[in-house]
């Protein structure tokens, strides 16, 4: 019965008999692992022989990570609190001077075991990728640069490790001669504490700002790829014309239509007048029965796609909200407002069924669940359909047991033109690899070098010259000449994997096998085997 996270029996409860829990499947996976920390906690050696340090740590750790205030002395209330509900035997003080000096133990004490995790998964060749990334405080609003890094850890599971976060403020005159100068040290800063240096990571990934990726390639030596969550934002904000000013926008429909969006977001937000009128609307004529309010915000990856979502969910109490909003404003002799997208509502489909399987994608990457390759195949499916402009679009709607197309001719005119800006947009980004001659130079080709590796992808070639024949009719070259670019393209990734392949062989001892056939046969030997398994057309 089991399909991914959730029961077929629970969808057919959801969906045919509307009968849903209120228990998410993002709550029983936080119960569960709340569950297991307080039993390893109640296991501990700690628990055993300090309860009263255990309560301190504890409470340290949910200040820090909720960015809690708290004071020099203790509250008054905080004092009952724990002498009626907390056990004698773990109460302890809690005030600034303890919580400071645990600070300080938790961050030591992290840092040790995170340096022996890297330690017993550091290899004689570069094997970490490394991520940077910057955040934004939401309290005090300063902007931090975050250091992660990705490895195949000892157990051959796909890990990642925070190595901190720094506040990043230069100063003017330190960004006088360019941002690359700050940005480097802070970096350095947040990888030196980690005895971790430029010679033990293969690869980085980031946006395309042209000071970070300047720093990596350039200056760091890297091998550098687009942090596809970032590449998959941008290509959408561009194809989507998100932006304020239409004027200046790629796609000025697109461009009217977000506006549009933000104008009804705003009114059912925050018109007091109707008071609770559209949640109740909400319990009554939608399927889902959920009040959550709309939320609009072009900086977040999945907020495009996710407002026009809910927009859709819940257009019938939307419609009823504003017919009740004009039958208020005519009793009180008023102008009726209007539903800003009362003509859209098709447009709004045909959107949210190109622009699902992007959001798909952007949301695969931020769980950090599957590795590169697989990300590597969603972006292949998509350009196949999604981006192929001739073939009919999958509608979002559509389930293995009901099918449903959108017909090439049947997109609206919208639709279709930010189908043809989003196609070049992540071809210019991603695809353009495969049939320009100087990004085919460039490219380091780590996703293709993974899924020649890969287990799972028997015939990793079969998709990949598949899509370079793609790319390359769709912009222009002729069926000869892509052909050309797929034995390039070929070339290339041989070549790179061999590169790879002998800083292996050179770097690590062979093993001393049983037989004396085998150990007495050069390195170059098993270089030559491990090509002839894993490179092939």
């Amino acid at each position: 019965l089991s399909r991914a996270r959730t029961s077929r029996a629970t969808e057919h409860l959801r969906k045919v008999h509307r009968i849903s829990s209120k228990k998410t499947a993002a709550a029983v996976e936080g119960k569960r692992k709340r569950d297991e920390t307080v039993e390893r906690l109640l296991l501990s050696n700690l628990y055993r022989t300090s309860p009263q340090r255990l309560h301190l740590l504890l409470e340290t750790l949910r200040i820090v990570n909720n960015n809690l205030p708290f004071c020099s002395g203790e509250y008054e209330e905080s004092r009952v609190i724990r002498q009626v509900v907390v056990r004698e035997e773990m109460q302890t003080t809690i005030n600034a001077e303890p919580i400071a000096k645990a600070i300080v133990e938790l961050y030591s004490s992290t840092k040790a075991e995170l340096l022996d995790f890297l330690e017993c998964n550091r290899s004689d060749c570069a094997n970490f990728v490394i991520m940077t990334d910057f955040w934004t405080c939401r309290t005090t609003h300063g902007k931090y640069l975050g250091l992660r890094l990705y490895l195949v850890d000892e157990f051959w599971q796909m890990r990642s490790v925070m190595l901190g976060t720094r506040k990043f403020s230069p100063s003017y005159g330190d960004r006088d001669v360019g941002i690359q100068g700050p940005f480097s040290i802070v970096a350095g800063k947040n990888s030196g504490g980690f005895q971790t240096t430029e010679r033990f990571f293969f690869a980085a990934t980031s946006d395309a700002g042209p000071d970070v990726k300047n720093l990596l390639v350039n200056k760091l030596k890297y091998r550098w790829e687009w942090c596809v969550a970032h590449m998959a934002h941008a290509a959408t904000k561009e194809a989507c014309g998100m932006r304020n000013d239409a004027s200046k926008s790629l796609n000025p429909g697109m461009t009217k239509l977000i506006s549009r969006i933000k104008k009804t977001i705003y009114q059912v937000r925050t018109v007091e007048t109707t008071g609770n009128l559209f949640q109740e609307l909400c319990r009554t004529q939608t399927e889902t029965g959920t009040t959550q309010p709309f939320d609009y915000n072009p900086a977040r990856f999945l907020s495009l796609t996710t407002a026009i979502r809910r927009i859709l969910d819940k257009w019938t109490a939307i419609v009823a909200w504003y017919d009740e909003r004009a039958r208020k404003a005519l009793r009180e002799s008023q102008v009726p407002p209007t539903f800003p997208l009362q003509d859209d509502q098709l447009d709004l489909v045909h959107l949210l069924s190109l622009l699902r399987p992007i959001a798909g994608v952007k949301r695969m990457c931020q769980a950090e669940e599957p590795n590169q390759v697989n990300v590597l195949h969603a972006l292949y499916l998509i350009r196949f359909n999604t981006l192929d402009l001739d073939k009919p679009l999958k509608h979002y709607m559509s389930t293995k047991e009901n099918p449903k197309f959108i017909a090439k001719n049947e997109l609206t005119d919208l639709a279709q033109f930010t189908r043809e800006r989003l196609r070049k947009a992540l071809d210019s980004r991603f695809f353009s690899r495969y049939y320009k001659t100087s990004e085919t130079q460039s490219a380091a080709f780590v996703f293709e070098m993974q899924s020649r590796l890969h287990p799972t992808y028997k015939r990793p070639d079969k998709s990949l010259n598949r899509v370079v024949k793609l790319c390359c009719i769709d912009n222009g070259h002729r069926a000869r000449d892509a052909e050309v670019r797929l034995e390039y393209v070929s070339e290339k990734i041989k070549e790179k994997f061999r590169e790879i392949l002998t800083a292996v062989a050179e770097n690590r001892t062979i093993f001393e096998y049983a037989s004396s056939n085998f150990a007495s046969r050069p390195r170059s030997d098993f270089l030559e085997d491990r090509s002839r398994v894993f490179v092939y057309k």
